[in-house]
């Protein structure tokens, strides 16, 4: 790593003592998270409400958005009445969805207000799409015209797309000047956009023509001009592009900063990288939550009645399927009286085929979430997952096999349940490949219905198929 020269002698009598870097160790960020939630309900427990409000004005916003997110309903609340106004705006924009609905419920029209004029545009718009209708038109009909403009000019882009997730703050100039007009114009400014690498360029239309970084601004010449020092072949992204295409994007070009247009060309926005660090952050925790048949407004220590309510829609849908299950269990009556062994090895047989499923459901969903799974390679993809599928189900049909022969001295039956297993686990792969497939081409998302349907595919084919086989063989 290059470093500057120190300083000269004469320059280290008048130097400025520096005060030392802060460095984080290995462990450290959960026991201070730990140590900090434990001290607060401390403070709240003995009534310390000054010292709480205190210590607060020395949490970072996102420290005190995941203590909010880490204490029970009544004392989050607590908290949040000693949060100072002007901090207010970062912490509900640093707060997950579930988190921040039950602290705006408890906050004023004038705070509400305030925070969704300081806030950027992206997190304003989420902020008032959280909102009920009455409360967010009267919010917007309060804000001050410029922030207005700025809100209703990212309204008009669809949820979910690369224009709701931009900002209009970028800084722009044209095509013509020197570099030094550019350092001017940024001194006059005494700012630029937060998280930004370089500047856009645009014709005098305002039609993009490419970006030009800091570090060319600071490094070439002052009397170069601006569009010999340009990235020309710098990608822009289009308003409606939805925010997967948009995290894709980064990733694969390891971008810091990235231009929005609209559909002609013209340059309207920018997304920085702590935009997209947030929307994949959003899209996992929605994805892990879907996979439980949770909505993403399930939060850790919210409300008792809506939180059961939204549950219980998929505890219903989940017990029809049980139902099923125990429809096809019932077909079989007969050979469970006769052999009683069948009731002690048929959760065996659907376990196994349960898990099979599930472990290829997860890499399909996760492969279409990431775009690498497609029409063109579905099908090799399925061949393998049948592959693996009933590989293990042979390897483990035969340990399985062997253990019930010894436990129940019955061989036939241990090769029933072999089969069973073979069948069962090999169905389950090919229902976890084409289950999310399926799901995805009907505009449903694999996430939440995916795991329910595969359970009723792997009980009722485990069960039919090992209480079949019996009933066939054994009887």
């Amino acid at each position: 790593m290059e470093q500057v020269e120190g300083l000269s002698p004469e320059q280290e009598e008048d130097e400025v003592e520096v005060p030392e870097a802060v460095i984080v160790t290995p462990g450290e960020g959960q026991s201070n998270t730990d140590a900090l939630i434990f001290h607060t309900l401390e403070q709240l427990a003995n009534e310390q409400t000054e010292a709480l409000h205190t210590d607060l004005r020395l949490y970072t916003p996102a420290e005190i958005a995941d203590l909010l997110e880490s204490l029970p309903l009544a004392e989050r609340q607590a908290v949040a009445e000693e949060i100072d106004p002007e901090v207010m705006p970062d912490v509900l924009s640093e707060m997950q969805v579930g988190t921040r609905s039950t602290i705006t419920e408890t906050l004023d029209l004038e705070t509400l207000t305030a925070s969704i004029n300081a806030l950027p545009e992206p997190y304003a718009v989420e902020l008032l799409d959280g909102l009920p209708e009455e409360l967010a038109d009267e919010i917007r009909e309060s804000l001050d015209p410029k922030a207005r403009q700025r809100l209703e000019a990212t309204l008009e882009w669809e949820e979910g797309s690369a224009g709701r997730l931009m900002h209009v703050d970028e800084v722009s100039v044209r095509t013509g000047i020197t570099l030094a007009t550019i350092q001017r114009y940024l001194r006059f400014l005494k700012h630029v956009p937060t998280n930004s690498d370089g500047l856009m360029i645009v014709d005098r239309e305002g039609f993009y023509l490419g970006k030009v970084s800091f570090a060319a601004i600071l490094t070439h010449p002052p009397e170069t001009l601006v569009e010999s020092v340009m990235d020309r072949n710098a990608v822009a992204v289009q308003g409606d592009s939805s925010e997967e295409e948009v995290a894709r994007l980064f990733e694969q070009r390891d971008l810091l900063s990235v231009a929005v247009v609209d559909e002609l060309g013209m340059l309207v926005g920018r997304i920085s990288i702590d935009d997209v660090v947030d929307v994949i952050r959003q899209m996992a925790d929605e994805q892990m939550m879907h996979m439980a048949n949770l909505h993403e407004l399930d939060d850790t220590f919210g409300p008792v009645l809506p939180s059961a309510r939204r549950r219980a829609v998929w505890l219903g849908i989940n017990l029809l399927t049980a139902f099923l299950a125990s429809w096809v269990i019932g077909l079989f009556q007969g050979a469970l009286e006769k052999i009683v062994a069948l009731a002690v090895l048929m959760p065996i047989v659907s376990s196994m085929g349960g898990i099979t499923g599930s472990q290829t459901l997860a890499l399909v969903i996760r492969g279409l979430s990431l775009g690498t799974i497609s029409s063109s390679n579905a099908r090799q993809l399925a061949m393998k997952e049948l592959a693996v599928g009933t590989l293990n189900g042979v390897l483990w049909a035969v340990v399985v096999a062997g253990v019930t022969m010894v436990w129940f001295h019955d061989y036939a039956l241990g090769a029933v349940i072999g089969v069973a297993l073979v069948l069962n686990m090999g169905i389950a792969a090919l229902s976890g490949w084409g289950l999310p497939l399926l799901l995805t081409r009907y505009g449903q998302d694999p996430a939440i219905s995916g795991s329910v349907l595969l359970t009723t595919v792997t009980d009722v084919v485990g069960f039919m198929g090992f209480l079949g086989l019996a009933t066939l063989l054994l009887l």
